[in-house]
């Protein structure tokens, strides 16, 4: 019984030769323990409204309108003179593109483009189907899309080096891409849009810093429900992420991020999933009733707190992790609670790991603090299949990129058009 639950969580190749072995220390031994939930739910659970300008009640019908293209803040005024839009780009007057219906028929072009402009605007209530993309800002701030439908794209809603933008109350879904895609843009806010049904992600952060991703719902997408690749110092609170085909939430090579209060459950192979990220609080989300509840690979330094991942076959899972806490996580219920495969030097305790047939599963991993952890209605409370030779080589643990976010360096992309 016991091998046969723990291969289902070796999912990712372990190279040849990186086994581990250093002496176990099971023993409870004085940690610093300055995981603060109250600091990390009061920070990050009064996360605000964005401040969005008022907009009147859209009145029927939307108007059939062109392909829209603006380059530069001349021809944006000049356009809006052309077509009557109210405003004039100020922030207390931005122009208003409102109430259109942009249907290209599946061409390989854009409804709305808005490129190289810093003047304020508002996008909302327009239907945008059968393009490229349904909005695709680039090198643009100060915008804000708002309540627009954008479907039957191959991206609903791009941003590329765009920065400081609004995107509320948007629908992204049934497109074959993404529903919105953030490239190489930094400190915009995602909040309350409806992001389901996506042929491979509700919403997709590359090579961005700084976002706000707050409120969505982004299920049934058909691989991913929110991706973050390359990202650094991005926020996710309060999203719903529920039956999309791999994961609800997954983080590559992407450090120093905030996933908390976020729902990653049901008929998911893995609820939230770190791959080579670092430095990441994962706090207060649940993520039950699929295959891994939380999962790390070749991940450190990160604070997993007050999850509810029970109903799972894993609750929590580290692989070939480091350096790590889990504290104070709800893990009943599950065939087994937390797992530690080639993975030293966390910290494990005070968790419920209730009513297991494993509570905590340790294979080849060692130097690891587990203590105050409750196994009540457990059938084995810890299982240890560490060897105790061969020590280990941090250079097999370290990622096969590292990625220093703080230098500024970014991931070219290849998805504009």
């Amino acid at each position: 019984m016991e091998s046969k639950i723990k291969d289902r969580f070796r999912i990712c190749p372990v190279p040849p030769g990186s086994r581990t072995g250093l002496n176990l220390g099971l023993k409870p031994r004085p940690i610093f323990m300055a995981v603060s939930l109250a600091f990390i739910l009061t920070t990050f659970s009064l996360v605000m409204q964005p401040r969005i300008h008022a907009l009147p009640p859209p009145p029927p019908p939307v108007i059939p309108h062109a392909p829209i293209a603006i380059n530069g803040d001349a021809d944006f005024s000049d356009t809006a003179l052309l077509e009557g839009w109210l405003g004039d780009g100020s922030p207390e007057n931005p122009y208003m593109i409102d109430r259109l219906d942009i249907d290209i028929g599946g061409a390989y072009d854009r409804c709305i483009s808005i490129s190289n402009t810093r003047v304020s605007f508002i996008i909302s209530n327009c239907n945008l189907t059968g393009a490229y993309f349904g909005i695709r800002l680039e090198n643009v701030a100060n915008g804000e899309l708002v309540n627009n439908t954008c479907s039957s794209s191959n991206t609903g809603i791009f941003l590329q080096e765009s920065d400081s933008n609004i995107l509320a109350n948007n629908t992204c879904t049934g497109n074959s891409d993404c529903g919105i895609m953030f490239d190489n843009s930094d400190s915009n806010i995602a909040y309350n849009n409806t992001c389901n049904s996506n042929a491979y992600a509700g919403i997709y952060s590359i090579s961005s810093r700084s976002n706000t991703v707050v409120n969505n719902t982004c299920s049934s997408n058909y691989i991913h429900g929110i991706v973050l690749h390359f990202s650094g110092f991005i926020t996710m609170v309060n999203n719903t992420c529920i039956g999309n085909g791999h994961y609800g939430i997954g983080l590559g090579y992407s450090h120093n991020n905030t996933v908390v209060n976020n729902t990653c459950n049901s008929n998911t192979i893995v609820g939230i999933e770190l791959q080579y990220s670092n430095y990441t609080t994962i706090a207060n989300n649940i993520c039950s009733h699929q295959n891994l509840g939380i999962f790390t690979y070749k991940s450190k330094l990160n604070t997993l707190v007050n999850n509810i991942c029970n109903n799972n076959d894993g609750g929590i899972v580290l692989e070939n992790s480091l350096s790590s806490v889990v504290v104070s996580n709800d893990c009943s219920s599950n065939d087994i609670g937390i797992g530690l495969t080639f993975s030293d030097s966390n910290t494990v305790t005070h968790n419920n790991c209730s009513n297991n047939i494993i509570g905590i599963d340790i294979f080849n991993s060692y130097n690891n603090n587990l203590y105050d952890n409750d196994f009540s209605g457990t059938e084995y409370d810890i299982i240890d299949e560490s060897d105790p030779v061969d020590p280990v080589n941090p250079e097999d643990l370290e990622p096969i990129i590292t990625v220093l976010l703080g230098t500024g360096w970014r991931v070219p992309s290849c998805r504009g058009m």
